[in-house]
C-alpha cells in the first residue's frame, strides 16, 4: 500500500486524476479481499496517503465532483479526513467555479471538528471570486478573523479582486485600510485589483493616489499597474495625465504591450487627440506589436468626427498598406465609427473604397454598413447592401438579415421587414430572437397586430425563445390595435413562459384596458407592478388615471393622483388634465378648481383644455363665480378679450371677478349673453376634449 502510494503522488503530479482513481479503486478491490486479519493490520496512514494522492490528481484535473466522492468514501470507510485533503478538495471546487459546494465543505470541517487554516478559506473566498459572489467573500473574510485564523496576503487578494470583478471600489478600498491596520504585506496584485477597481468606475483620482502609494512603499508597478491607471485617466477624459504615465513607464522600462497602446490611444480619443492617437498606432507597428480592432476603433473615433471618408481612408491606408488584416480590421472599425454616428453616407464611402481596393470583404463590414443606413433611415440603402451582399457571394447571415429587418423596422417598413424574415426563412437561415424581434416591432409600428401574434406564434413553433422585449412589442401593436383581450392573453403567456413583463409591458396593458374600459384591470396591473417592485412612471400613473376618468370614478382617479405626488413620480400637465376632466365628469366643481389652482405652484401651464374643462364643470354645476374666475385666468392665460364678447367691463374681470359678481346683478340681456358664451365653451370642450383625448392615446 505505501508503494503504490507512491505511484499515486507521480499521478497526481502528472494532472493524471483518470489514471490515480482507477489505481484507488483496484487497490480498494484488492484490500476487501484479503482476510479481516490480515486486513485490520493494514497501514490507516498508508490508505489515507492513497485517497490524498487521489484528491490531488482529481484536484489538478480539476474534477470537484470526484473529489467530493473520494471525500465522501474516505467517510464510510471511517478514515479521518485531515485539514489539508479537505483543502485540496474545496481548490478542485475553486478551480470550475463551484462556490456552493466549496462552503459546503468549508461547513463540514467546522461540524466535524476539522481545524480551519488560511489555504481553506482563502481557496473558499477565491471560489466566490470566480463566481461574483462578493458579498460572500467578504462574509468569510469576517468570519476568519471570528474564528481565529489569520488571513494571509493572498486570501485577501482574493477578497479585493472579488470587490474589483463587481466595481465594488469603496470595499476594496477598505479592505486595503484593513490590511494595513493589520499589518499583512500589500503586493503588486493587491493594489493592482484595487486600480482595476478604480478603473471601473472611473475613479481616475483614487488610483493616482494607490500608484503614488505604491512608488511610496517601494511596492514594485508592472505592466497592470500602469495599464490598468492609464485606462482610469482615460475613461476619466484625463488623456494628458494618461500620456504622462505611459512615459512614465517607458523611462522605467516597464514592459509596454498591446493593451497599454490600446488604452492609451483611447485616452486620446476621449480627449479628440486625433494626431497623438494615431501616433501611438505608428508606435505599435513600429514595435511590431499587434494592433487590435480597439485601437483602431477609438482611434478613428478621435479622427473621423467632421472629416470625409476620404481623409480617414488616407490615414488608415498609409498605416496598414502592409497588412492585409490590419486594413480590414481599420476599414471595419471605420464603419462602425460611422454608424455609431448615424452618419450612413460616410460609412458607404468606406465600404465602397473596400470593394475598389479589394480589401478582404466578409460579413462584418457589410452588417455595420447596413447598420449605419438604418440608423439613418435609409432603409432603401440597406436593402440595396443586402442585395449587394448577395450577387458578390457575400455570406447572409442570421446578424446580416436582423440587422436590415431592424433597418426596415426603424422606418416603419413591416411589409419589406415580414419579406426578409420569410426570405430568410426560405435561405435555411436560422431565425433567432433578434430577427423576430426586429419584425414585431416593424409590425408594431405599423399598427399590425394580427401579424406580431402570428410571429410570435411562428416564433414559439420554431423554438426561438421570446424575450421580454419580443412580448412587449406584441403587447404595444395589439394595445394600439384596441385589442385589450389580446393584451391579456399575452401578459398570462409571458408569465407562463416565465417571461418577467417590465415596465413597458405593463405601461401598454394598462393603456390598453383604459381604451377599453377596463378600469379594475388597469388597476390590477398597477398593484402587480408594485408587488414586483417594478418601477412606476408618469405614463404608468397617467394610463391608470385615464381608466379611471373613463369609467367616471373620478375619487380613484384623485386617488392614484395622491398616491403619484406622495411618492417620487412628478405629476405634469397631463396628469392634472386627465384628473381635472375626471373631477369634471363626475360634477366635483370645487376639486377641479382646486387641481387648476395646484398647477402654478409647482410651475405647470395648465393650458386651454384644463381651463375649458373647470369651467365646464363650474357651468355644469350652477357655479358662476368660479366660472368667472376659471375665464378670467384663461383671457389672462391667451390675451382674450372677454369684455368684448360677454359685454362686461374688463376690470371687472380681471382686476376682482368676484366683487364684481356679487354686485348687483347685471340685467338679463347681458345675462344672457353670458350664459350663451359658457355654453358655447362648453361645446368647444367637448370638441377639444375629444382631439386631446384621439392624440393623448395615439401617442400612448
Amino acid at each position: 500500500m505505501v508503494a503504490s502510494s507512491f505511484e499515486l503522488d507521480a499521478s497526481a503530479n502528472g494532472r493524471d486524476w483518470g489514471e490515480a482513481s482507477g489505481r484507488i479503486a483496484d487497490q480498494t478491490a484488492r484490500y476487501s479481499e484479503v482476510p479481516s486479519s490480515t486486513r485490520l493490520q493494514s497501514s490507516a496512514l498508508a490508505q489515507k496517503r492513497d485517497y490524498h494522492a487521489s484528491v490531488r490528481a482529481c484536484q489538478k484535473g480539476g474534477e470537484w465532483a470526484k473529489a467530493l466522492g473520494i471525500l465522501v468514501e474516505m467517510s464510510a470507510r471511517r478514515l479521518e479526513v485531515d485539514t489539508i485533503t479537505f483543502s485540496i478538495a474545496i481548490s478542485a471546487c475553486s478551480k470550475r467555479g463551484e462556490w456552493t459546494q466549496a462552503l459546503g465543505l468549508l461547513a463540514e470541517m467546522a461540524s466535524s471538528n476539522v481545524e480551519l487554516d488560511v489555504i481553506s478559506c482563502s481557496a473558499t473566498i477565491d471560489s466566490c471570486k470566480q463566481s461574483g459572489e462578493w458579498v460572500v467573500a467578504l462574509g468569510l473574510l469576517a468570519g476568519m478573523a471570528a474564528s481565529h485564523v489569520e488571513a494571509s496576503t493572498i486570501t485577501y487578494n482574493a477578497a479585493v479582486s472579488s470587490c474589483q470583478e463587481n466595481g465594488e471600489w469603496a470595499q476594496a478600498f477598505g479592505l486595503l485600510s484593513e490590511m494595513v491596520a493589520r499589518q499583512v504585506a500589500l503586493n503588486t496584485i493587491t493594489y493592482n485589483a484595487a486600480i482595476s477597481a478604480c478603473e471601473t468606475v472611473v475613479a481616475w483620482v483614487e488610483a493616482l493616489g494607490l500608484l503614488a502609494e505604491m512608488v511610496a512603499t517601494r511596492v514594485e508597478l508592472d505592466t497592470t499597474t500602469y495599464n490598468a491607471v492609464v485606462s482610469s485617466c482615460g475613461k476619466g477624459g484625463e488623456w494628458a495625465k494618461a500620456l504622462g504615465l505611459f512615459g512614465d513607464m517607458v523611462a522605467s522600462q516597464v514592459a509596454v504591450n498591446t493593451i497599454t497602446y490600446s488604452v492609451a490611444v483611447g485616452a486620446c480619443a476621449s480627449g479628440g487627440e486625433w494626431t497623438k492617437a494615431f501616433g501611438l498606432l505608428d508606435e505599435m507597428m513600429a514595435s511590431h506589436l499587434d494592433v487590435d480592432s480597439d485601437a483602431y476603433r477609438w482611434a478613428i473615433n478621435a479622427f473621423s468626427r467632421g472629416t470625409s471618408s476620404v481623409e480617414v481612408l488616407g490615414l488608415v491606408a498609409q498605416r496598414t498598406a502592409s497588412n492585409a488584416d490590419s486594413t480590414a480590421i481599420a476599414y471595419v472599425e471605420a464603419i462602425r465609427a460611422c454608424r455609431s454616428r448615424g452618419d450612413w453616407s460616410k460609412a458607404l464611402g468606406i465600404l465602397t473604397e473596400m470593394v475598389a481596393t479589394q480589401v478582404l470583404l466578409d460579413t462584418v463590414p457589410f452588417v455595420a454598413a447596413i447598420g449605419a443606413c438604418g440608423k439613418g433611415g435609409e432603409w432603401v440603402r440597406a436593402l440595396g447592401l443586402l442585395a449587394f451582399m448577395a450577387a458578390s457571394h457575400v455570406e447572409l447571415d442570421t446578424t446580416s438579415y436582423a440587422t436590415a429587418i431592424g433597418a426596415c423596422a426603424k422606418s416603419s417598413q413591416w411589409v419589406h421587414a415580414l419579406r426578409l424574415l420569410a426570405q430568410m426563412s426560405a435561405s435555411g437561415v436560422a431565425l433567432d430572437t433578434s430577427s423576430c424581434n426586429a419584425a414585431i416591432g416593424s409590425c408594431e409600428k405599423g399598427g399590425q397586430w394580427v401579424a406580431a401574434l402570428e410571429l410570435l406564434a411562428e416564433m414559439t413553433a420554431r423554438q426561438v425563445e421570446p424575450h421580454t422585449s419580443t412580448f412587449t412589442s406584441a403587447v404595444i401593436a395589439c394595445a394600439n390595435g384596441r385589442e385589450w383581450g389580446s393584451v391579456l392573453g399575452l401578459l398570462a403567456e409571458m408569465i407562463a413562459s416565465q417571461v418577467g413583463p417590465d415596465t413597458t409591458t405593463y405601461n401598454a396593458a394598462i393603456t390598453s384596458c383604459a381604451h377599453g374600459g377596463e378600469w379594475r384591470e388597469s388597476l390590477g396591473f398597477l398593484v402587480t407592478m408594485v408587488t414586483s417592485s417594478l418601477p412606476l412612471t408618469a405614463w404608468t400613473y397617467n394610463a391608470a388615471i385615464s381608466a379611471c376618468d373613463k369609467a367616471g370614478e373620478w375619487a380613484k382617479a384623485l386617488g392614484l393622483m395622491a398616491q403619484m405626488t406622495g411618492g417620487s413620480v412628478e405629476a405634469n400637465v397631463v396628469t392634472y388634465t386627465i384628473a381635472v376632466n375626471a373631477c369634471a365628469q363626475g360634477g366635483e366643481w370645487a376639486r377641479a378648481c382646486a387641481l387648476v389652482a395646484d398647477m402654478a405652484p409647482i410651475n405647470l401651464d395648465p393650458g386651454t383644455i384644463v381651463y375649458s374643462a373647470a369651467v365646464s364643470c363650474s357651468e355644469i354645476c350652477g357655479k358662476g363665480p368660479q366660472a368667472l374666475v376659471l375665464l378670467a385666468d384663461l383671457a389672462a392665460l391667451h390675451d382674450v378679450q372677454l369684455n368684448r364678447d360677454v359685454g362686461l367691463p374688463s376690470e371687472s374681470i380681471v382686476s376682482d371677478p368676484v366683487s364684481s359678481w356679487v354686485a348687483p346683478l347685471p340685467q338679463e340681456p347681458l345675462r344672457s349673453r353670458f350664459w350663451s358664451r359658457l355654453r358655447t365653451v362648453a361645446r368647444g370642450i367637448a370638441h377639444r376634449l375629444r382631439l386631446f383625448y384621439g392624440q393623448l392615446f395615439r401617442q400612448w
